[in-house]
Formats: C-alpha cells, sequence, structure tokens
C-alpha cells in the first residue's frame, strides 16, 4: 500500500458485492479495500488493521452490522473511524437503527457508484 492510499474495511458476507466495490474504489488508485465476510472477523480485522472507513452490511452472519457499528463506537481505538452502513434494506427505520448504532452514512443497495466514489473521497478528506 502507497503512503497515498486510504484503508478500507469492507464487511460484505456476499463476495460479488465486495468485489464490485472494491474494484470500484481500488481502481482510483486512492484506496485499498480489504474484506472480512462476517461480524467477528469483521471485528477482529477492524481492530487489527483500524482503516480510515468502514463499510458494514447491515445484516451479517454471526454478529449484525448494528452490533458490529456499536461495538466498534465503543472501543477507544475503532471510535473514530468513519462507519458507513451500506443494505439492501431502504426502510427508514434501518436508516435511523444504523445511525443510531454509530454509523455516520447509510447507502443503498444498488450501490450509485458516482455517489460512492464522493462520498469516500469526502470521508477522507474530513
Amino acid at each position: 500500500m502507497s503512503a497515498a492510499q486510504h484503508l478500507i474495511v469492507y464487511v460484505e458476507d456476499n463476495e460479488d458485492n465486495f468485489r464490485l466495490i472494491q474494484r470500484l474504489l481500488e481502481s482510483t488508485g486512492r484506496y485499498r479495500v480489504l474484506h472480512a465476510p462476517d461480524g467477528p472477523s469483521g471485528l477482529e480485522m477492524i481492530r487489527e488493521e483500524l482503516p480510515v472507513i468502514a463499510l458494514l452490511d447491515l445484516d451479517l452472519p454471526g454478529i449484525t452490522g448494528f452490533e458490529l457499528a456499536r461495538l466498534l463506537r465503543a472501543s477507544p481505538e475503532t471510535q473514530r473511524i468513519k462507519l458507513v452502513a451500506i443494505s439492501a434494506n431502504v426502510m427508514q427505520r434501518e436508516h435511523q437503527r444504523a445511525l443510531e448504532a454509530g454509523c455516520e452514512f447509510f447507502v443503498e443497495k444498488p450501490v450509485n457508484i458516482v455517489g460512492l466514489r464522493n462520498l469516500i473521497a469526502k470521508l477522507v478528506k474530513s
């Protein structure tokens, strides 16, 4: 990883969804995206790698994205990591639950490519 790249961890149980986002972000040359396939491995990877951003699918095996966000916010080592919920559930209550759990943004699937790139660029600058 070059000094100019920002580390992102994407916790996503669907390999195809992960690969799409990985290609989308890594193709810019500005990001390196690591994959965790479930909540427990995501928590461990985020604690070890300390990425600038964690993308969290909300419907994860083991630990849900909501609980993962709460655990990350509760820990001094990970509480400043930017958390972005990514979900196909577009219900307003789901958005609210993600924000209450500690996610700063909610991205709906299917992902708007330009919107996600712009959001990530904004988050790494803040």
